[in-house]
């Protein structure tokens, strides 16, 4: 949700180019990709008679698939931050030039 968000917000500000964009996309999916197989897995892992796991293995996967889950998010985070920083500093730029322009007389 933090991918859609930000490519939704993105595209109605019109800071990031096109490419940008859709580079923006591109990594959302692949992370959506990576997030649906951890799923799958930890679907595997819960569901019983699935996988001849002990219990001491089915909560070491567990822990990593948790693991993997939280790391996933926290580079989400980042990563749209950073975005939104760009459009932010693009943003900023903008109004700097109109105000230079207008400080100068040009229009």
């Amino acid at each position: 949700s933090l991918f859609s968000s930000e490519i939704s917000w993105q595209q109605k500000q019109k800071f990031l180019s096109a490419a940008e964009v859709l580079q923006l996309q591109k990594v959302a999916d692949n992370l959506q990709n990576e997030m649906d197989g951890d799923l799958a897995e930890l679907t595997q892992v819960l569901t019983p008679g699935k996988l001849q796991l002990t219990d001491q293995q089915r909560l070491e996967r567990h822990d990593h698939l948790y693991a993997a889950m939280k790391d996933k998010l926290a580079f989400a985070g980042y990563y749209t931050g950073r975005c939104r920083k760009l459009a932010a500093q693009r943003q900023q730029e903008q109004k700097d030039k109109q105000q230079i322009r207008k400080l100068y007389g040009i229009q």
